[in-house]
């Protein structure tokens, strides 16, 4: 058999792999809505490190088109700074005596998901894509659950990533189409129409749990900044969001 098959099997197995582990989790991170338990933040952790594992599998995949984007030296510090997040995130998971003895046990101690690092991970990505362009009109303001979102301008958001506290604005939606990458943006189509996310803003990790949504799934996430109007029915998000949660569709107002 010719070698290159055998690799290109290999690949795809290994991905394959990667992609059911991460589905599996994806599913048992939808029960832990609300679940503060040793067992649901075990599962959030290992779902972000499946995410992970996900992205550094298909970049080693197809290498080139990796190095076409941030270089041969940017794609060997993103090689390492992924693996550096996955063992950081290692270390962030429950004791083995707490996942194996006390499961159900309720586990107050911050889970810090390394968003220092998705920072550097972020730079790297970022430094060989263009400028965003600044949206040549003003629509008027539409309101998203009960609230009055802007409408689009140029962003001023911060050069860096604030904490999780900063992120005051709760939004949910139920995804209605698979996500779309455009003018580097991931763009879904919900339930309250396009839905749009500025990928300068976006971690790699966020930018494979929005990849990798599905048809029927409900989400929930945090934002720095009210989302913008972009036309009727689209909302923009062009800032830090908080990283997107699988919920019960049923919880959703």
């Amino acid at each position: 058999m010719n070698k290159a098959l055998i690799l290109a099997s290999m690949i795809s197995l290994l991905v394959g792999c990667s992609e059911l582990n991460y589905t599996k989790l994806s599913m048992q991170a939808k029960e832990c809505i609300a679940d503060n338990s040793v067992s649901c933040n075990d599962i959030r952790i290992r779902h972000a490190i499946a995410g992970l594992q996900l992205f550094r599998d298909r970049i080693t995949a197809e290498p080139d088109k990796a190095k076409q984007e941030v270089g041969e030296a940017g794609y060997q510090e993103l090689l390492q700074l992924v693996d550096h997040k996955i063992e950081y995130l290692e270390q962030q998971r429950p004791s083995f005596y707490l996942r194996w003895f006390q499961s159900d046990a309720r586990y107050d101690k911050e889970v810090d998901f390394g968003e220092s690092i998705d920072v550097a991970i972020e730079r790297i990505i970022n430094s060989q894509t263009p400028a965003k362009a600044t949206p040549a009109t003003t629509p008027s303001p539409i309101i998203q659950d009960g609230e009055t979102v802007q409408t689009a301008s140029a962003s001023s958001e911060p050069a860096y990533r604030p904490a999780s506290a900063d992120y005051k604005h709760e939004y949910s939606f139920l995804i209605t189409g698979r996500t779309a990458e455009i003018d580097y943006k991931e763009v879904i189509t919900t339930n309250q129409g396009t839905v749009s996310f500025d990928m300068h803003s976006t971690s790699v990790a966020q930018n494979w749990l929005l990849d990798n949504l599905s048809v029927g799934e409900c989400i929930r996430f945090r934002a720095q900044y009210p989302a913008k109007a972009q036309g009727q029915h689209h909302l923009a998000f062009e800032t830090y969001i908080s990283d997107p949660e699988p919920i019960s569709c049923n919880s959703m107002h």
